[in-house]
């Protein structure tokens, strides 16, 4: 079992427990276990939120062609467990999107498999109940050629709560997977650039939101308030909200104390602050 709270968040990751693990991320944030951290959250303006370094991948396979996903496999050492087991090729590619995209944990990207889905409302509950920002539909097809049949890829990018995909590849068969490798490129890995290129290219991150006093108070009052979101990250928008200048010392400590009812100061490592992050973290087994 790891010791630190980013080697827990992998480890939760990795086995499949999403939810958790942003929370254990988020602690290690706002206790600043690694100097990088201090800085790491951006802005993202499409997302109209802070992001901890990359925003939350998840990805959910709609599968229409009987493909075998069992339970999530921990011996995968991979976040996307069943569908790493299932179908590698595809796994590794989004893997190394998320690599490239860039994250706080070297090990493990902000990358999470959500499940299997048939709709975009299904999709959008999965996304809520693993607190990710952003989604990549896996569409797995299956085509008859001849006698025998083709598997088909095509990779869409959903952001929750929007009806439509915001991106969506070319589709990959098998066979032609397959004649790529043999000629020298690999189609799989070009759509994933293309993933990759699409995602700086709609979430870009800076690193103040450029708000007006009046949008601030209003913006926190909706992140306190907020159901979807845990405690321990409302600190951390906090903190992040008061270095950035957004929120004044006094607007920052009334809005901590919302959070953690009792008067600490949440925008620096404190003994108060670690033991009230502590006592929030769920049980890592």
């Amino acid at each position: 079992m790891p010791d630190s709270l980013l080697g827990k968040a992998s480890y939760l990751l990795r086995r499949g427990n999403a939810k958790d693990a942003w929370d254990y991320a988020w602690a290690a944030y706002l206790l600043e276990e690694k100097p990088e951290l201090k800085t790491a959250v951006k802005w993202c303006n499409a997302l109209n939120r802070p992001v901890l370094g990359t925003p939350r991948l998840g990805v959910v396979v709609v599968n229409l062609t009987g493909t075998r996903l069992g339970g999530v496999s921990n011996q995968t050492g991979s976040p996307l467990g069943p569908l790493a087991t299932a179908l590698p090729e595809v796994a590794l590619v989004l893997t190394e999107v998320a690599n490239q995209l860039g994250s706080p944990l070297a090990e493990t990207p902000w990358l999470a498999y959500l499940g299997t889905s048939f709709g975009s409302s299904h999709a959008n509950t999965l996304a809520r109940q693993h607190r990710v920002d952003l989604i990549i539909s896996v569409i797995l097809v299956r085509k008859r050629r001849g006698r025998r049949y083709d598997l088909q890829v095509q990779f869409q990018l959903n952001q929750p709560g929007k009806p439509q995909p915001v991106w969506k590849s070319e589709t990959v068969s098998s066979t032609e997977y397959r004649r790529s490798l043999v000629q020298g490129t690999d189609l799989l890995q070009q759509v994933g650039q293309k993933l990759l290129a699409e995602l700086r290219r709609g979430y870009p991150l800076v690193d103040r939101p450029a708000f007006s006093g009046s949008e601030a108070t209003a913006y926190v009052e909706r992140v306190l308030n907020s159901l979807g979101i845990s405690a321990i990250e409302k600190a951390a928008l906090v903190k992040y909200l008061a270095q950035q200048g957004v929120l004044s010392p006094e607007q920052a400590t009334k809005a901590a104390q919302q959070v953690t009812i009792t008067q600490i100061d949440v925008t620096k490592p404190n003994p108060s602050l670690k033991q009230w992050v502590q006592a929030r973290l769920p049980i890592v087994y």
